[in-house]
């Protein structure tokens, strides 16, 4: 690597970080806006879009009003993609707590729907805000292709996770960095890793790739 491809290198990971943590500023003062649990979708979705946008173009644009309007434009169907998680979270939650005190015959029979339950839930989980982000579609294809993409891309579903297992382990270590990149650094890596999955799939679907934030 030659100087220039260095100098480069470091200005581009140096701008992405300064980037990063303002997108991470901006999904922490969004979900207090919709006082949390009505407004940690909504900022998501809106994080989601900005990374998308600014991985797929070299034009300049303004985050702030990139991450306002499709925080505006998504806020009730994103909302109700949260709740849903967080319901299907909760779920698990309890089950877990519930098949700890089962016979061990009926352990083992629902603990495998549970595990088979719990890898369905943790694709849409993972998939459902980069599918919402990129592509304009009904609701229930945004759940639909969220599960056929990580099914068909499992590998690249098992790599998200132990990246983010490894983030979860630096933030421990270095909790300063919460504030600044514990939701947007996971979302840069989801994303990138999602139009890399997006970029290879045959356009044969019924939805559209969004152009811009406000179509």
């Amino acid at each position: 690597m030659n100087a220039n491809s260095f100098s480069g290198f470091i200005y581009n990971g140096t701008s992405w970080l300064m980037n990063l943590a303002f997108y991470n500023i901006l999904w922490f003062l969004f979900t207090i806006v919709g006082l949390g649990i009505f407004g940690w979708g909504p900022a998501t979705a809106a994080l989601f879009a900005v990374i998308r946008k600014k991985l797929t173009t070299d034009k300049e644009f303004s985050a702030f009003k990139e991450f306002l309007s499709f925080y505006k434009k998504s806020f009730i169907q994103a909302n109700i993609f949260g709740l849903l998680l967080i319901i299907g979270a909760s779920s698990i939650f309890y089950s877990i707590n519930t098949l700890l005190h089962l016979e061990q015959g009926m352990k083992i029979f629902l603990g495998t729907i549970f595990f088979m339950t719990l890898i369905l839930f943790t694709i849409v989980a993972i998939f459902i805000f980069p599918v919402y982000s990129h592509y304009n579609t009904t609701f229930q294809n945004y759940i639909r292709y969220s599960l056929m993409i990580g099914l068909a891309n499992l590998h690249y579903g098992l790599y998200i996770i132990i990246l983010l297992s490894l983030g979860v382990f630096l933030i421990n270590i270095f909790p300063g960095l919460l504030l600044f990149y514990s939701v947007s650094i996971p979302a840069f890596l989801i994303m990138q890793i999602s139009l890399k999955i997006f970029d290879s799939l045959p356009d044969n679907t019924n939805a559209t790739e969004r152009t811009s934030f406000s179509s």
